[in-house]
């Protein structure tokens, strides 16, 4: 979702929080229904929020999977 540009919603059962900013590009929440459709209706109404986000997730999946990035991170696996 992130790559994409969309706005990611993950319960926080997972590692999300350390790849979704709350709020800002994506939504991390509860396992519960209740707050699911609570944080779910309250995300699809905010089109801003969603707008912001998508050109922050954007911005981050460039800076994050850009071929220099990707070379270096490979190399530091063998090469270190």
């Amino acid at each position: 979702a992130i790559c994409t540009g969309a706005y990611p919603i993950q319960t926080n059962t997972s590692c999300a929080s350390e790849l979704i900013f709350q709020g800002a590009s994506g939504s991390v929440i509860g396992p519960f229904a209740d707050e699911i459709y609570s944080e779910l209706k309250s995300i699809i109404m905010n089109e801003p929020l969603l707008d912001a986000a998508q050109t922050k997730n954007l911005e981050f999946s460039l800076a994050h999977l850009e071929r220099a990035c990707i070379i270096k991170k490979a190399n530091s696996f063998y090469l270190e």
